[in-house]
């Protein structure tokens, strides 16, 4: 059958052409339908649809697929093997399979695929595997919750993040002073930039944890801590007493920008004490992103 096909019920600008072939047995048969629409200016593209069904209908398939101009071949972009799947009347620049048991993916004419509910489910078993992966100019893809979208994002930004650690020898602390805390114990003291800690890439300080331990308790006025950046720049961790054997200090909301070749020491300011600690040591450990 040849002919014009009226479709007019919400879509009533579209012209519509199908061509069915049929053929069959007494002991199985098989029909194909293709058509193609375009609209009142002949600007829209159109699609088709085939469907093979013989005696076994798990052997059947449905097809379809879309062409952009005359001449061209028809590309599959959407192939059923098996089971049932519903499609929703949608223009014909749109296709979109609703079937809650599986995933959902539309997409529309030069805009790529949009992820519409389920994460999208790809078998990679068939893929080339990259062995020579480059950080700098890879790219992965990623599935944007909040978005909704399928991204991609360069290797190198995907970063699990790294520790820095220091740790100070053993020392009896004077009133108001600053102690600068690396990662040689035996060269702790009063005297900066001598005590480095490198960085060897670029990144985010997101966390420091300081632990002290006292071998005599000091009274209970409170010390600061900082992280000095290089030479010149000091970022507040927070306050500390030293009042009793183990006393602690983390903060998680640092988010200071730090570079490939930049320094670390920890700044101890110790208060004016009542009763001074002593035989004190510490240990930090800087988590940069």
């Amino acid at each position: 059958m040849v002919g014009t096909q009226d479709y007019s019920e919400g879509n009533t600008s579209w012209v519509n052409y199908q061509s069915t072939v049929q053929n069959h047995t007494d002991t199985d048969g098989e029909s194909a339908s293709i058509g193609f629409g375009v609209d009142a200016t002949k600007t829209l593209i159109g699609g088709y649809i085939s469907f093979v069904r013989t005696a076994n209908p798990s052997k059947g398939g449905l097809h379809f697929g879309v062409y952009n101009s005359a001449g061209t071949s028809i590309d599959d972009v959407l192939t059923l093997e098996e089971g049932q799947a519903t499609f929703n009347k949608q223009t014909a620049s749109r296709i979109a399979v609703f079937n809650s048991s599986k995933n959902l993916v539309s997409g529309t004419t030069g805009s790529g695929l949009i992820l519409s509910s389920d994460v999208l489910s790809i078998d990679i078993n068939g893929l080339t595997e990259e062995t020579n992966l480059d950080r700098n100019s890879d790219y992965v893809a990623i599935y944007d919750a909040s978005a909704g979208t399928i991204d991609k994002v360069k290797m190198s930004n995907l970063s699990l993040g790294v520790s820095y650690q220091g740790v100070s020898n053993e020392f009896n602390p004077a009133d108001a002073t600053n102690y600068y805390v690396g990662s040689i114990p035996h060269i702790t003291g009063t005297t900066p930039d001598i005590n480095r800690i490198y960085i060897p890439k670029s990144g985010i300080i997101k966390a420091v944890y300081v632990y002290f331990y006292n071998g005599t308790a000091g009274s209970s006025e409170t010390s600061t801590v900082s992280i000095k950046i290089n030479s010149t720049i000091f970022v507040n961790v927070g306050s500390v007493q030293n009042n009793s054997t183990s006393t602690y200090l983390g903060n998680t909301g640092i988010d200071r920008s730090v570079s490939q070749g930049d320094y670390l020491e920890i700044k101890w300011t110790t208060p004016d004490w009542t009763t001074n600690p002593t035989d004190v040591s510490l240990s930090y450990v800087v988590y940069i992103e």
